[in-house]
């Protein structure tokens, strides 16, 4: 990645008696969003929507490296595409800029966010950024503070207390006078209180009780006819395995595999309806760009290029391999 900002940086300032064009004007967008190392494509009185400012929190009076620090940590880990403003974004914003936006205007949309990028093509520096699709919340005014509560009121002297009554004590329980016995001691399901007098004061000997039912016989258990078990049954017959067949390869030894290419793709500048996408890669230590069906590094061929992958394959078409973008 710091390598890829390097190459953007001299881009830049390689040939300045030539005026920028509006393609690499985009390149240049796109590779400082993409590798965070390119500050200096912030202009030195680069402005912030006032939406925008809102949402960075950035302390007043701040710099282009504080506000190019600030952007890059808002659309970090995002994929990251850059593509010409359209007139319906354009108008849909000219309201809150509060400022006339000159030509080239680029949409940079990183993940959910979309910021609208002037860029200034004789001083190769961006001069405003903004976000579509956020209104600026204007600051909410302090509540203010509630009256004081009245002064508190002193409350009436409580009432002296009632003068407490003495019941008078309730009346003696009823006198109950014991039954005296008359006659046997006779136990029955149900007794008065006659009956249980009667045996409270008989002795133990004389109380006689009703007679208990005998049990009943017990149950006639018929002698059952005893079986005789089934026989085992027949042992299984034995399992003979055969040894597997070892097909003996005929003909001669296919040729060795193609080594896989050795490239990462990190990035995608989206080409206007005349041109198209532009693919960017990076063996660690060069970085190369190419349209679909360019040749690169003299021995690869791009077959396609997708949004979230990329074909390729050796000149004579063997080895095709995708590579998954990886931003780095």
């Amino acid at each position: 990645m710091a390598l890829l900002g390097a190459a953007l940086v001299a881009l830049c300032h390689a040939q300045p008696q030539q005026p920028t064009t509006e393609k690499q004007a985009r390149y240049y967008v796109y590779g400082a969003f993409l590798t965070h190392a390119v500050p200096e494509i912030m202009g030195q009185r680069v402005a912030l929507g006032p939406e925008l400012e809102q949402r960075l929190a950035l302390a007043p009076g701040a710099d282009r490296l504080q506000i190019y620090d600030a952007l890059m940590s808002y659309t970090d880990g995002k994929r990251i595409i850059v593509r010409d403003a359209t007139p319906e974004e354009l108008a849909s914003y000219r309201k809150q800029a509060k400022r006339e936006l000159k030509a080239p205007v680029f949409t940079v949309q990183a993940g959910e966010h979309a910021l609208l990028v002037e860029y200034d093509m004789q001083a190769n520096a961006i001069p405003f950024v903004g976000q579509l699709g956020v209104a600026h919340q204007p600051p909410v005014a302090a509540p203010r503070a509630a009256p004081p509560p009245p002064p508190a009121v002193a409350a009436p002297k409580p009432a002296p207390p009632p003068v407490a009554t003495i019941a008078p004590p309730p009346p003696p329980p009823p006198v109950v006078v014991p039954l005296k016995p008359n006659g046997p001691c006779v136990v029955t399901p149900v007794m008065s209180e006659q009956d249980l007098a009667n045996c409270r004061g008989a002795p133990r000997a004389t109380a006689r009780t009703a007679p208990t039912p005998p049990p009943p016989p017990p149950p006639v258990v018929k002698p059952q006819a005893r079986v005789a078990p089934p026989p085992p049954p027949p042992p299984p017959p034995p399992v003979v395995t055969r040894p597997p067949e070892i097909a003996v390869p005929v003909g001669p030894p296919p040729p060795p595999p193609l080594p896989p290419i050795a490239l990462k793709f990190i990035g995608i500048v989206e080409g206007t309806t005349q041109t198209a996408k532009i693919a960017v890669l990076s063996d660690g230590r060069n970085v190369f760009h190419g349209r679909e069906g360019d040749i690169i590094e003299g021995r690869y061929r791009i077959q396609r290029i997708g949004a979230e992958s990329i074909e390729m394959a050796y000149l004579d078409g063997r080895g095709r391999q995708t590579i998954r973008l990886t931003g780095s």
